[in-house]
C-alpha cells in the first residue's frame, strides 16, 4: 500500500541552502540530497543547525520524520533530545541505557 503524504518531496525542488553547507564538512554539502540524505541532515541540524538552519529543517521535514529521529538516533546527545522533546511537546523515553551510551564515555580516551 502506497502513502501518498510520503511522496509531497517529489513534487518540489529542495536542495540544501549554501548557508547550511558548514554543518557538513565531512562531505561535499552540493551532493547531499535532502530526501535521500534526509537522516543525516536532521541529525546534523538537530545537534549543531542554528535559528536559521533549524527553521530550514523544520520548513522541510515533516514533524514525524524529525521526532522519529530522535526517537531512534542514539548520537544525539541528552541535553538536545530534551531540547526537541520540549519543543515537540513529546514523551521520550530516559533510560540508564541511552545514557550510558556514547555520549557518557564521549569525552574518554
Amino acid at each position: 500500500m502506497c502513502d501518498h503524504a510520503s511522496f509531497w518531496w517529489y513534487n518540489r525542488t529542495v536542495s540544501l541552502p549554501p548557508s547550511l553547507h558548514r554543518y557538513f564538512w565531512n562531505r561535499n554539502p552540493a551532493e547531499l540530497d535532502p530526501v535521500r540524505h534526509k537522516e543525516s541532515i536532521i541529525e546534523t541540524l538537530l545537534e549543531h543547525g542554528d535559528v536559521e538552519a533549524c527553521r530550514w529543517m523544520l520548513h522541510t521535514y515533516r514533524d514525524e520524520e524529525i521526532t522519529g529521529m530522535l526517537r531512534r538516533v542514539r548520537s544525539i546527545s541528552p541535553k538536545t533530545r530534551n531540547f526537541w522533546a520540549v519543543f515537540f511537546h513529546i514523551d521520550l523515553p530516559r533510560s540508564d541505557a541511552y545514557e550510558r551510551s556514547a555520549w557518557r564515555n564521549r569525552n574518554r580516551p
